[in-house]
């Protein structure tokens, strides 16, 4: 539109400049004629000079919040570019739709010293692995008349998108004797024994049960501090993520599924429980383990999850780890099972008021 608008108005010019041989007119029509040709030219000379990729960067996000993603933009030209738009996607990779993005923005010439980059906030709506992958990028000149583009190299990134995990309120009657005592029930602020130490001092986090403070060191330092143990004699229970199905998983069921497994895991590691987390490889039909020492871990093990294809029939999951009733199974079907015993089946649709509203009973 800008195009049309300025060839008629050089030819409105250049038509009352015939008729009235108004040379004034005449030069100004022949300046914005070269004007168009400038920018016509500039165009094309900053697309070979301008390029995009994606620079390293923290990959994990949370689920409906809003995050930003960031893009280098390389100018190699003298000149600045005021304008570009760069094209790109993302794709869950559970899902076949990719969905297209545009970011516009402007990059400084290579003599300044500041790197341009270009951020685009965005909100995923479910928890998995996106892919991010790069297209093309559009570059126009100063007065936006003229635009050329070019393909980019092929470049792409990762972002893990993680839930919040809801405060999981889990009591255990007689300590999970069954399967190792935790290590959480050693209150003593004096040294490790024979059968007792000291693993770790952090800061309190909220869910923190009040009497694993520190006590001495919270009163010198005026911060409160947790005490985690570490047990020779504990036993390691066996947790099974099944997400064996007859049926394909929606995308708003996997969801709940890994916000169930995040909630629930760490709650649990910060119950004192220790963990050793199973799942099977349908690819390569082959089990899967993962050692779950604390709540950081939770994060690492749900990007181990969402790069494996887990997608497997209930015949070939009981094949791989057979008997599961002594240890504690999440199921895709969204119950939480524990030494055989079902401790709670959840609705998908309410399932974060059921995680934060109700006490789950361990070990009855």
């Amino acid at each position: 539109m800008k195009k049309i608008a300025a060839f008629l108005l050089i030819f409105a010019t250049w038509y009352f400049a015939g008729m009235n041989r108004h040379a004034p007119m005449m030069a100004t029509m022949l300046c914005a004629l070269l004007v168009i040709v400038v920018s016509f030219v500039l165009s094309r000379a900053l697309r070979g000079k301008i390029d995009a990729d994606i620079p390293a960067q923290k990959t994990f996000a949370f689920k409906d919040a809003q995050t930003p993603f960031v893009f280098h933009i390389q100018n190699r030209s003298r000149l600045p570019v005021n304008h570009f738009r760069l094209s790109f996607s993302m794709k869950y990779r559970s899902q076949k739709k990719r969905i297209y993005k545009r970011l516009y923005g402007s990059a400084a010439g290579k003599n300044d010293k500041e790197s341009s980059m270009s951020e685009f906030y965005f909100t995923a709506p479910y928890c998995g692995l996106i892919d991010v992958s790069l297209h093309r990028i559009r570059v126009y000149d100063y007065f936006r008349l003229f635009s050329t583009s070019k393909k980019l190299h092929y470049d792409s990134a990762q972002i893990y998108v993680l839930p919040f995990p809801k405060n999981v309120k889990i009591d255990i009657p007689y300590l999970l004797t069954a399967v190792g005592e935790p290590n959480a029930q050693v209150t003593s602020d004096a040294g490790g024994d024979d059968f007792s130490e000291i693993r770790l001092i952090r800061e309190y986090r909220d869910g923190d049960l009040m009497r694993h403070i520190h006590r001495n060191y919270s009163a010198r330092s005026g911060k409160l501090w947790i005490k985690e143990y570490y047990r020779d004699n504990d036993r390691k229970i066996n947790v099974y993520l099944n997400t064996s199905s007859k049926q394909p998983l929606s995308a708003d069921l996997l969801d709940a599924y890994y916000e169930l497994v995040s909630s629930v895991l760490t709650s649990c590691v910060k119950y004192g429980l220790s963990m050793r987390i199973n799942w099977l490889d349908a690819e390569s039909g082959q089990a899967r383990e993962y050692e779950l020492r604390c709540s950081d871990d939770v994060s690492a093990l749900l990007a181990k999850l969402y790069c494996t294809n887990t997608a497997c029939s209930p015949e070939a999951f009981a094949a791989v780890f057979g008997d599961t009733d002594s240890g504690m199974v999440l199921s895709a079907s969204l119950q939480w099972i524990f030494g055989g015993v079902p401790v709670f089946t959840f609705d998908k649709k309410t399932l974060s008021a059921q995680l934060e509203s109700r006490v789950f009973v361990l070990g009855r």
